[in-house]
């Protein structure tokens, strides 16, 4: 896939999801909603107890409403992709972001909100101890404890605040599949992963 497919794809998946969280007064932003379900992957695996769905949506997660019910399988749906992508060895994962399109700030802005939500997604993990993570698996735990107190407010951006956004991006994706990597492919009955 080029990377200007990556972009379209990812800016038809944020969009699509921005409306939908919309449209059912959710309590997250598509970039956090995705974060958060990453997260949940990622320290979870394919056991998911569904926790995170209250974040996302609310008192509506609970409704017993065809269109909550729509939502649910979406959400659903978007978890095993993001496991699927993840597990897989070529890398996929994309984070879920405005494409380059989108003004620097809102994009960064975004980003700030996707680690806000991939941090909340692996702290749902009982039992996983970030301490027994690899010394290179907690510094990105560190870092994006710090991308989350990011302030982004420039009125004119250059391409070297491209660049550098660029390869905040791909820092984040890259740790995310360290992390995941870390969790599910360690052997042995005690390996940190909460089954």
């Amino acid at each position: 896939m080029s990377n200007s497919e990556e972009n379209l794809s990812s800016s038809i998946v944020y969009d699509e999801l921005a409306r939908l969280l919309s449209s059912h007064s959710s309590l997250t932003g598509p970039a956090e909603c995705h974060g958060i379900i990453a997260g949940v992957v990622v320290a979870m695996g394919e056991q998911d107890p569904g926790v995170w769905v209250q974040h996302i949506m609310g008192d509506s997660a609970n409704a017993e409403e065809p269109s909550v019910a729509v939502m649910l399988r979406v959400l659903d749906g978007l978890r095993k992709h993001v496991a699927m992508q993840l597990g897989a060895t070529d890398m996929t994962f994309q984070l879920c972001v405005p494409d380059d399109q989108v003004a620097l700030v809102a994009r960064a802005g975004s980003l700030v909100e996707w680690c806000e939500g991939f941090l909340f997604g692996v702290g749902l993990a009982e039992g996983l101890d970030i301490r027994s993570l690899s010394s290179e698996a907690q510094e990105f735990i560190t870092d994006l404890r710090e991308i989350t107190r990011l302030h982004i407010d420039v009125d004119e951006t250059t391409e070297e605040d491209e660049v550098n956004y660029t390869e905040l991006y791909e820092y984040v994706r890259m740790g995310v599949h360290i992390i995941h990597d870390e969790l599910h492919t360690k052997s042995g009955p005690d390996n940190g992963v909460v089954h």
